[in-house]
């Protein structure tokens, strides 16, 4: 299929909803022809790359690159996010594997965890078996979930289930949501991620900053770390730097990279290109 036509049966029109989509995604899963990008962490002070968040990618034969905006929550409401979040869960840990066995430095990785996948008490257990079969430490996989899932019923039993297997734990995007900070000590998290909404205008006169350093003071006082998402200008990085953020993420740094790219990155000096030039503004 190639044609105007294709796309329009396929999208039914615009909205990535109608079976033939569905059916699409499935067969993808099964053909593994979904690949992981990976956007690098960057610690504050030194531009290590540290980590990296693992994020999909659907490359559609008749539609082209499909955003994991369209397609995980089409796989939400077909009932596919499991085998979703099964396969991302799996290939990042076996990635972090290869890196390792390359002689490349450990990096953690971090796996959002869409909204109805958060609940599902098969959750640990599935987790528990991709780290045995991949051998994995649990401590380099960080699972995240969305502020607003904290205080669903059930999510601290899961989550508590999952930390017991010693995999480290993230809100995905803090400040966005109304968790209670009572929760936040009952589910031991590890970190926590601002949102990048709170980034965007954090170095012009609109009141984020304050917002940002109190979110950052309530992090260190629970013993959390703290890295910033979003981060695109050098004006954003040296007001974060002077909050003591302890890492970011974002374009400033430039887009995720296939598996490969990355490998070649960490091969070559294990730090962001430019970070020095970026960190004191002299490139944009």
């Amino acid at each position: 299929m190639d044609s105007d036509a294709d796309r329009r049966k396929l999208t039914g029109g615009g909205a990535i909803r109608n079976p033939e989509m569905a059916s699409a995604l499935r067969e993808s899963l099964d053909r593994q022809e979904l690949a992981l990008h990976y956007r690098p962490r960057a610690e504050r002070d030194s531009g290590r790359i540290v980590g990296v968040e693992a994020l999909p990618r659907w490359r559609h034969p008749v539609l082209g690159d499909i955003a994991p905006a369209e397609f995980v929550p089409l796989a939400e409401r077909v009932g596919l996010i499991g085998p979703l979040v099964e396969w991302m869960i799996r290939v990042a840990c076996t990635q972090v594997r290869i890196w390792r066995d390359l002689g490349l430095p450990s990096l953690r990785v971090a796996v959002n965890l869409p909204s109805r996948q958060c609940p599902q008490r098969d959750l640990a257990p599935m987790v528990a078996r991709i780290l045995g079969e991949t051998g994995l430490r649990p401590d380099f996989l960080e699972l995240e979930i969305a502020e607003s899932l904290i205080m669903q019923e059930g999510v601290i039993d899961v989550l508590g289930a999952l930390k017991r297997l010693g995999v480290r734990l993230a809100i995905s995007d803090f400040g966005a949501g109304y968790a209670d900070p009572g929760y936040l000590r009952r589910i031991r998290l590890d970190r926590i991620k601002i949102d990048r909404s709170f980034v965007r205008d954090i170095d012009a006169e609109t009141g984020e900053q304050p917002i940002v350093a109190a979110i950052i003071a309530m992090a260190r006082s629970l013993r959390l770390g703290v890295i910033a998402d979003g981060v695109e200008t050098a004006a954003q990085l040296a007001v974060l730097r002077s909050l003591r953020c302890d890492e970011m993420q974002g374009e400033l740094f430039g887009p995720p990279r296939p598996a490969e790219q990355l490998a070649a990155l960490l091969g070559n000096c294990r730090k962001l290109p430019n970070f020095e030039q970026i960190s004191t503004g002299q490139t944009t």
